[in-house]
């Protein structure tokens, strides 16, 4: 029989290239590969995701997932790391956590936390190697051995005083500027985050203590003395909690790891060196008496009087309180008392000018309270601050700040970091 010319045959044939057609798509599945199963879980199939999205988000406390699906429909999950916290006002809104117990570690703190801000109120902090300090209208920062400084943050117009370092925070107060701009503020030791956690006060002194700030605040009028002449208060590190824990005239702040201390001079009556714990509790009256300055040395307390010759008397005593013990008369001209470990710098006289035979270098002395000698150091300078084993002294050009000297007790040695 003739195939070609067969009607039924002709047919025959067209059905099977269909079916063959229809067979070979079967087989090509997701792959393209013509010999591929169509079952996707095969050997031979060749998975292809795309279209990833989020199936779990990530939390700063678990991970999360992606979900990705491929053409023949199975679908993948992939692992999202866990973010890190998102701090408002302080507290990550995720879970709750708040930024201040969130641990820093950078290259100039390795992990290290000071708990106390500054040992006195001054313009200088020193934290583990490094030096912030308050210049003219900005923060600046600068490692121990540098010879310029980094600008942490411009203070637009306002001058930064009783600058503090606690962790990786930098906290100061402000001053120069219109009532409502005047306050206290911190920012991160890297510029950022700055926040203004009180406003409208003339700062005088202030000093950081773990999670407290403690500060006396000046009106230049006041009805009240104990209320607005220099009283002493307390606020958290986060802002808000403010409290008075001390009636004026409170003056002189500084600090040791456990007690703060401060000099108290009542309306009436004989003034006093007072101690309270870091927590603003256990006020102890050390001791009873009319003291012009006040400052922590290694282990102990130096303090000043003057005697009936209007005479300056350094003693020292201890922390706990007890008789001031005698060291010397000072020629001191009163507006500069830094102390260092056992060294004492004051702005007056090298020895009495009434009584020397020989010219008297006049200037910043260097007092050695162990051994009583008293070296001229440098010509006197207002901006004159003792931070750690170095008094450090601002250049000015006119009015604006352009070096830092430094004096490294230890060495006996004069250096000069360029304010950049």
């Amino acid at each position: 029989m003739n195939l070609e010319r067969s009607p039924v045959m002709k047919r025959f044939a067209v059905l099977l290239a269909s079916l063959t057609l229809a067979l070979c798509f079967l087989l090509v599945g997701c792959s393209g590969k013509p010999n591929a199963p169509a079952d996707s879980d095969s050997p031979a199939h060749t998975h292809i995701y795309s279209d990833w999205v989020v199936a779990t988000p990530a939390t700063c406390q678990k991970e999360g997932q992606m979900k990705g699906t491929c053409s023949c429909g199975k679908t993948e999950l992939t692992t999202i790391k866990k973010t890190d916290h998102n701090f408002v006002n302080h507290a990550c809104t995720m879970c709750g956590k708040r930024d201040s117990e969130v641990p820093f570690v950078s290259d100039y703190t390795a992990g290290k936390e000071n708990t106390v801000g500054n040992p006195s109120a001054t313009a200088f902090a020193l934290q583990d190697g490094w030096v912030y300090a308050g210049v003219g209208q900005q923060i600046v920062k600068y490692r121990i051995g540098s010879k310029q400084t980094t600008l942490v943050y411009s203070c637009n117009g306002l001058n930064p005083f009783n600058v503090n370092v606690v962790g990786d925070w930098i906290y100061f107060s402000l001053g120069g500027g219109t009532a409502s701009k005047c306050g206290i503020a911190k920012v991160r030791t890297d510029g950022q985050g700055f926040e203004l956690l009180l406003s409208s006060v003339n700062v005088g002194e202030m000093l950081v203590v773990k999670q407290t700030i403690y500060y006396t605040s000046l009106k230049e009028e006041y009805n009240n003395y104990a209320k607005d002449a220099s009283p002493l208060y307390s606020m958290s590190v986060n802002g808000g909690g403010t409290k008075q824990v001390h009636d004026g005239y409170v003056r002189g702040l500084c600090a040791t790891g456990t007690h703060i201390f401060f000099l108290y001079e009542p309306l009436e009556g004989i003034g006093a060196l007072c101690r309270i714990k870091h927590n603003g509790t256990n006020l102890v009256e050390l001791l009873k008496q009319d003291i012009v300055h006040v400052a922590i040395g290694k282990d102990k307390l130096y303090i000043t009087e003057i005697d009936e010759n209007g005479n300056y008397l350094l003693s020292s005593i201890g922390t706990n309180g007890g008789a001031p013990a005698r060291i010397c008369s000072v020629w001191s001209s009163g507006d500069t008392f830094l102390v260092s470990g056992k060294n004492v710098f004051y702005n007056g006289f090298s020895s009495d000018p009434a009584t020397s035979e020989d010219i008297v270098d006049e200037g910043i002395i260097l007092l050695d309270t162990s051994t009583k000698k008293m070296t001229f150091l440098h010509e006197a300078e207002q901006a004159c601050y003792a931070v750690g084993e170095y008094l450090m002294l601002v250049i000015y050009s006119g009015e604006t700040p352009t070096s830092i000297k430094q004096y490294d007790v230890a060495n006996k040695t004069w250096s000069t970091v360029t304010i950049g």
